[in-house]
């Protein structure tokens, strides 16, 4: 076997190949590492980009491969997986399943408030993890609604988004002003940030898909072009593709569709950047809108025509703009661009608090559970 594992600490190893699964479990990750353990990968795309360039990495064939894992997990002293969820790629839930029959302790984190169980779900059976861990009470009453056992459920935070609220304390309106003029927005202007998902390509474009969401990305699109041409010398448009989105294609149908709107795409700075420089947001069910709520951004979720009730959690959270009916788009659209039209400076919200200890919160009971089985009792390996 050509990997090394010189290090005489035990092992972590993750898996996450969704860009949201990914980034829930690092700040994870790291907490684990700054208690001494040595922290695995195994290679995906976000997560290989993102996380520390010294932590080892892993074909993800190997751990996919039961045999292979369970060398890994002697050689490596494997004592805990922590897994991001994902809805396309299934190497975590294959490793998931292979861990539970090698008894590898697991945490599975939730990124987002949707699809609770068929996250878990392969070729229509759940594979659980030992702990999985949600954001909030939201999450934790939806996903036993969906039929996910109660016993598994730990309310954590969204370790992902702890850094948010130093983020959100730190910008001021200078900075607001700068990373607008980095996108192109004229200052006379209220910059709109459309935050982009794949629902085409993910959920399919019509019922013939049995996860049709009752819209696509294209569809959406409409309503909005058609409320901003009414209002194009007002604003400008930063489209944000999703990372496995192509970027040149969405804005070439955002230029045919809506001629004489100006825009750009956003390249250059992070979406959250993205976020704190807009003075609204825009988009379907991106965890990207949660953040723009959190921290007062005027926040349109636009779903018209949505058939699936996993994807309307957005509309529990008071003063979203939530639309799933085509009726009322261009109505809610209209009194969304009122708001930001208004320019009151929004407040961070007091729910943001709830995920900052996330991160410590999820190491604490992966290592609870693997001292539980084993009796170890230290707390990683002295350095």
């Amino acid at each position: 076997m050509p990997f090394s594992h010189p290090d005489p600490c035990p092992t972590i190893l993750a898996v996450a190949s969704d860009p949201g699964g990914a980034r829930a479990v690092l700040p994870v990750l790291e907490e684990l590492a700054g208690r001494h353990f040595t922290i695995v990968l195994s290679e995906s795309a976000t997560l290989g980009r993102e996380a520390p360039s010294h932590w080892p990495r892993l074909p993800p064939e190997w751990v996919v491969d039961e045999q292979r894992l369970g060398e890994l997990k002697q050689k490596m002293d494997i004592k805990g997986l922590v897994l991001g969820t994902g809805l396309q790629d299934p190497t975590p839930l294959l490793a998931l399943g292979h861990a539970r029959t090698l008894g590898i302790p697991s945490l599975m984190m939730l990124d987002n408030w949707t699809s609770y169980r068929s996250r878990m779900e392969l070729n229509g059976t759940a594979i659980w993890p030992d702990l999985y861990g949600v954001m909030d009470q939201l999450a934790f009453n939806e996903a036993i609604r969906e039929g996910v056992p109660p016993e598994l459920l730990r309310i954590t935070g969204h370790p992902g988004l702890a850094s948010l609220t130093r983020q959100a304390m730190a910008h001021n309106a200078l900075e607001q002003q700068t990373l607008k003029m980095q996108l192109g927005c004229p200052a006379n202007r209220q910059m709109i940030l459309f935050i982009s998902e794949p629902v085409e390509m993910d959920q399919g474009a019509d019922a013939s898909n049995p996860r049709f969401r009752g819209y696509t990305e294209k569809t959406v699109l409409t309503p909005l072009a058609e409320c901003l041409r009414n209002n194009k010398d007002q604003l400008f448009l930063v489209l944000a593709p999703h990372p496995r989105e192509n970027a040149q294609a969405l804005g070439a149908y955002w230029h045919q569709l809506a001629t004489g709107i100006d825009f750009s795409v956003l390249s250059g700075m992070t979406t959250r950047q993205g976020v704190l420089a807009a003075d609204g947001v825009a988009g379907m069910a991106s965890l990207v809108l949660y953040e723009s709520w959190l921290v007062g951004r005027p926040t349109l979720s636009l779903q018209p025509g949505l058939c699936r009730q996993d994807l309307a959690s957005l509309s529990q959270r008071p003063g979203i703009w939530f639309v799933d009916q085509q009726k009322e788009a261009h109505k809610s659209v209209a009194d969304w661009l009122t708001q930001i039209f208004q320019g009151t400076p929004g407040m961070i919200r007091s729910e943001l608090r709830l995920h900052g200890d996330a991160a410590f919160l999820a190491a604490d009971m992966l290592q609870q559970l693997w001292q539980k089985e084993d009796g170890m009792q230290s707390k990683g390996c002295s350095q």
